[in-house]
């Protein structure tokens, strides 16, 4: 037997806000009037701004705030794709012009990096969507629009009762606009209110809701009210009724326990789903209150056999509602046929857009309701995830790499936790000398990655900025991401075709080809031994020593190849090994690496003094030596491998040989 349909949304409707709609309705005034007043009053006091109009929407709400600010055919607005239709037609209903701009990946709301690039001399105001309920950067936002005098209109739909670095949001700009349809966090089932500090607006807004007279037609109906009414402009019908604001009056008092219950949902599904790598979950920013009107997760599409549209079928063919927020507007045919829009021209909202879907999150989901959420998305994505992926500790077809860790490894783990010794050490030494008498080198200084290790020999030889670095383009990251921390400039040359390892030839070539003063900038060859086969290191070696250029290996792939050297200096047989074949050598011990220590590496010498710099720079930048109180030398980095790490040194001993 199935199990119970799970709506995506229940309103948190009890029999208080019955009973409030029932005295309306027997009271012989249904439409707005004093219940309405009441609401704005106490919606009022609960935000903490000083002005409110209740309306008929939260389209209402943007629409005769966009109206207040005096808004006109042609002006420009911008504000972000990534929203509901509402958002960008209000503008249109001035025959203004929407300009988007493109959303952050992490919280969905309006890139604030990159609005001052789109304000024109046209453009008169900036209306930010608080998406999800998690507030804009509105500091950056406010200070944009002081410094080009523009308006601010906030979208604050999903954002009761949301807050930014301790503050309510309707404090931040010149108006902001509330939303009470049927799946906000309170509602009047449809309604809206806006609210502002600015008595002139608030006073054009309240005319134009409701026709543009001079005064609401409650009070001309009133004993004692005047009959007499004037037209000003031709306004709107967007007034709430005191049957809505009945409704409305009592789930604000509700709106903190049902935050409360939203909250706790949230909290199970951050816990409850967040093993599950090919899903991305939610984030809050650190400064702010997150009203959590929808809890969105990311499809990790490039890890998953199925599509968004398949994973939405399979819940609810297992009875859950779920729905999408949102498809960018960029994307829907109006705006890419009347602005000629394409995907790219907002790539962050694009991607969004293909994975986004939002959970049930609301207080009347019980904990069994949660359960079978979490469990749903578990099941969906376990049978559909790609081949090679790991799921808690089981695994799902071949992985392209699994640790080689036993026993050994994870007793001294357990032994390292129960000392109180959890980072440098006498294992440390002890790990740092059998790798140095497995490499056949006089020293190894044990680092926690190979990134690191690769920057600190860079710094080691007082390479800086204005320097170039041969290097080759067919490898990791690391290799030249490690030059661009010091400003240096990687020199790319092209790869041989044999063994995919830089070519010597090009290098020369190169080398022949520069100035004078262009050689002089070059300062260092950094060779990879790709795929764990040693470059061409006789020909290196003869390069160098003619340019007199410093020779950088890195050996992370490498760790056991060996290479005949024509003439060895370095090692007492004609064979020596990688990472060990350059001035200075770097060897990782990364999770897929011949032998690993979760993250961390080695740095390789036959020199003291660019050892003990190397253990300085490690060490923040402390002299090395006995003195408890190391103190501060040369600039330096927390590069230490940890104590716990060290389970590596069993696999020196035991496996590398």
């Amino acid at each position: 037997m199935a199990e119970k349909y799970i709506p995506f949304f229940i309103p948190s409707i009890g029999n208080k806000e019955i009973r409030e709609v029932a005295k309306v309705m027997r009271s012989g005034w249904i439409t707005s009037g004093h219940v309405t007043e009441q609401f704005e009053k106490e919606f009022k006091n609960y935000i903490g701004c000083k002005y409110t109009a209740a309306v008929n929407s939260g389209t209402a709400a943007l629409h005769l705030a966009l109206d207040s600010i005096g808004l006109r055919p042609d002006d420009e607005v911008i504000t972000s794709p990534m929203t509901f239709a509402a958002t960008a037609e209000v503008i249109l209903y001035f025959r203004a012009r929407p300009v988007f701009v493109d959303c952050r990946r992490d919280t969905f709301n309006i890139d604030e990096q990159l609005i001052e690039d789109k304000i024109t001399a046209q453009t008169r105001a900036i209306l930010p969507v608080h998406f999800a309920g998690q507030p804009c950067r509105m500091d950056t936002i406010m200070k944009l629009a002081r410094k080009y005098n523009l308006k601010v209109v906030t979208d604050a739909a999903h954002a009761i009762p949301a807050k930014f670095k301790g503050g309510t949001i309707c404090s931040l700009s010149d108006l902001t606009a509330f939303s009470f349809y049927a799946n906000k966090n309170i509602t009047t089932g449809e309604g809206g209110m806006i609210a502002t500090n600015n008595k002139r607006y608030i006073e054009r807004i309240k005319m134009m809701r409701l026709h543009g007279i001079s005064q609401d037609a409650w009070k001309r109906y009133q004993r004692g009210g005047s009959w007499q009414y004037e037209i000003h402009y031709p306004g709107f019908k967007y007034n709430l009724t005191d049957i809505a604001s009945a409704i409305g009056i009592v789930q604000l008092e509700k709106c903190d326990e049902i935050y409360k219950r939203r909250l706790e949902v949230v909290s199970q599904y951050l816990e409850r789903l967040s093993h599950i790598e090919e899903i991305s979950l939610p984030v809050q920013s650190a400064d702010v209150q997150h009203a959590w009107h929808l809890f969105v997760i990311q499809l990790g599409l490039d890890k998953l056999k199925i599509n968004r549209s398949e994973f939405i079928k399979r819940m609810n063919l297992k009875n859950i509602g779920v729905s999408v927020h949102f498809i960018s507007l960029h994307l829907h045919p109006y705006y890419r046929i009347s602005a000629n829009y394409r995907p790219d021209d907002f790539p962050n909202a694009s991607f969004l857009s293909e994975r986004v879907v939002t959970l049930p999150v609301y207080p009347k989901l019980t904990e069994r309701d949660i359960g079978r959420v979490v469990r749903a998305v578990e099941d969906i994505i376990t049978t559909s995830r790609k081949a090679v992926v790991f799921y808690g500790s089981k695994q799902h077809g071949i992985p392209l790499s699994s640790p080689d860790i036993t026993e050994l490894e994870r007793s001294y783990v357990n032994e390292v936790l129960k000392t109180p010794y959890l980072s440098l050490g006498p294992k440390l030494y002890e790990f740092e000398q059998q790798a140095a008498r497995y490499l056949g080198v006089k020293h190894a200084i044990a680092v926690n990655s190979g990134t690191s290790e690769l920057h600190m020999a860079l710094r080691v030889y007082g390479l800086k900025e204005g320097d170039a670095v041969i290097t080759t383009p067919f490898s990791f990251i690391s290799s030249a991401s490690c030059l661009l921390y010091e400003k240096i400039k990687p020199i790319f040359i092209d790869i041989e075709e044999k063994y995919y390892n830089i070519d010597t030839r090009k290098i020369e070539q190169l080398l022949k080809k520069a100035t004078k003063e262009q050689r002089s900038r070059i300062k260092a060859i950094l060779a990879v031994d790709v795929f764990g086969h040693p470059a061409n290191w006789n020909e290196l070696r003869r390069i160098a020593r003619t340019y007199n250029l410093i020779l950088i290996e890195d050996s992370s792939e490498a760790l056991g190849s060996e290479y005949k050297l024509n003439t060895d200096r370095r090692s007492n047989s004609k064979w020596t090994k990688a990472g060990t074949l350059g001035d200075i050598g770097v060897i990782s011990f990364y999770p897929n690496k011949q032998i690993t220590t979760g993250e961390g590496g080695l740095v390789i010498t036959n020199s003291k003094r660019i050892a003990d710099i190397c253990r300085s720079m490690k060490n923040q930048g402390r002299a090395p030596g006995s003195d408890t109180t190391y103190p501060f030398v040369r600039l330096g980095y927390n590069y230490r491998l940890s104590k716990i790490t060290l389970s590596g040194n069993s696999q020196f001993v035991t496996r590398s040989g």
